[in-house]
């Protein structure tokens, strides 16, 4: 369907000061053509379309926000074991756009580009690994030996557009003994190309010290809010000084909830000393759907639960990816002449425990329940049901 009219539901686009409030949306040839109430009428009167010409979503009692974006997933499903397609982590639970976070390096890039970003509706754009052949469980960034920096910087160069960072792994699964000398350079190649270098915290030699001071303005820290020895947090409970400077310096700070990487006394402890994630995701892939109904909306009623404000949570994620990622087309907005991409979905109330990975119980008051998804590309809007079928209107 081309046209679309989405009528009376709550919008909330902060970047735009549109902050709960009640509009219509009327999307003409993929782009938001007006805001307002009563477009219905609108469109009658300056014989805009005919009936047969616009779809119709009554949101009544849901929410509108612009279409989430996902900056951490796994979506080369060829080259990883536990990779999902595109589309399954996108669209089909409410990320119109998504990263996929180093799965592929630069010998596989063109491979991954074919088959999980030119063929499929979700927009996915990548952070690029700078091991070879990215991704691979036990053996990324072992040694210098397996990257190749002339290349990447060559990927980078040749699909600009498409690559936002460069993805490197310090843990003693990946970065042995070499670890902190691949952050180093991975640091280097990464200012040389003007992005951001993303990395990935895991476990020692390769020290959160070392690391943090490293990295400067406009690099992210992922995942940050696990229980681990060398995590955000000293034995005491209180934060890194290393953290706390990397924070001053406008390093930023992402959730990557994954499997076992989110301790919700972690998180409570980390906000409470002034560390709010910049960015919200999920690291989504096959061992996270154990849990069918994983997504960043599931995430997101975590961290609301967790203290950060429902309007908090969509700006991290939908407005600062936008920004931090320089994305084109008014991407995290609702504003008339940008991009028609939605999520759209309910708050529910209820009384849910439960747990995270170290078995910390929480009791959720509220949950989030994606309806639809929305996605413009090609002059047109696809539409994406998840509840609420009899609402559409031919």
């Amino acid at each position: 369907m081309k046209n679309l009219l989405i009528r009376n539901g709550t919008i909330i686009s902060p970047t735009d000061g549109i902050k709960f409030e009640k509009r219509d949306i009327l999307v003409l040839h993929g782009k938001i053509y007006a805001i307002g109430l009563n477009l219905k009428e609108k469109i009658r009167k300056e014989k805009l379309l005919t009936n047969k010409e616009f779809e119709i979503i009554n949101a009544d009692n849901m929410y509108i926000s612009p279409g989430f974006i996902d900056v951490h997933t796994h979506c080369y499903k060829r080259k990883l074991p536990t990779g999902m397609d595109s589309d399954s982590i996108g669209i089909e639970k409410g990320s119109t756009v998504i990263f996929d976070a180093g799965t592929a390096g630069p010998s596989n890039y063109y491979d991954f580009k074919k088959k999980y970003m030119d063929e499929c509706k979700t927009e996915v754009y990548s952070f690029l690994n700078v091991t070879n052949e990215g991704l691979n469980i036990l053996n990324e960034s072992t040694s210098l030996d397996v990257i190749n920096f002339d290349k990447v910087e060559s990927i980078v160069e040749k699909n600009i557009e498409k690559i936002k960072g460069i993805k490197v792994k310090a843990s003693k699964f990946q970065s042995n003994e070499s670890g902190i000398d691949i952050i180093k350079k991975s640091k280097q190649v990464a200012k040389k190309l003007n992005l951001p270098l993303v990395v990935y915290i895991g476990e020692y030699p390769s020290y959160i010290d070392e690391v943090m001071n490293i990295l400067g303005k406009g690099d992210v820290v992922t995942p940050v809010y696990g229980n681990s020895t060398n995590g955000i947090l000293k034995e005491s409970g209180t934060l890194r000084k290393s953290v706390i400077n990397a924070k001053n310096r406008g390093v930023l700070f992402d959730v990557c909830h994954g499997v076992d990487q989110f301790d919700f006394k972690v998180f409570k402890k980390a906000i409470k000393q002034g560390l709010e994630p910049d960015l919200i995701s999920t690291d989504m892939h096959i061992k996270n759907m154990k849990d069918i109904n994983y997504s960043l909306l599931n995430v997101i009623n975590k961290i609301m639960e967790l203290g950060i404000s429902l309007e908090k949570c969509i700006e991290k994620v939908t407005e600062y990816p936008t920004k931090i990622f320089d994305l084109h087309g008014n991407k995290g907005r609702i504003k008339i002449g940008g991009e028609g991409d939605f999520t759209i979905f309910t708050m529910e109330e209820c009384n849910d425990i439960i747990k995270d990975y170290n078995n910390n119980e929480l009791v959720l008051n509220k949950k989030l329940r994606l309806q639809y998804t929305v996605k413009s590309w090609m002059k047109s809007s696809e539409v994406y049901r998840h509840g609420y079928e009899n609402t559409i209107i031919n």
